[in-house]
């Protein structure tokens, strides 16, 4: 855990909410041209022409997952 320098805390939050923040997340990203339509929740792939900073679209997606309310 030192060298990849983050901490999972299992159950900290409701496992129903962070699935529908995750949801509304990717969501955004579908949206957005971030991921492909998928069915399925681990199916998520990314495009192959994903953008990244300084990228517009990549800043527009990334304004709309901050914004989320959830």
């Amino acid at each position: 855990m030192r060298e990849e320098r983050c901490l999972l805390l299992r159950g900290l939050l409701p496992r129903e909410q962070v699935a529908a923040v995750r949801d509304s997340v990717l969501q955004v990203c579908t949206r957005e041209g971030r991921l492909r339509n998928c069915d399925a929740p681990q199916d998520v792939v990314r495009p192959e022409a994903a953008c990244e900073s300084p990228d517009p679209r990549y800043y527009a997606a990334y304004r709309r997952v901050v914004s989320l309310e959830e």
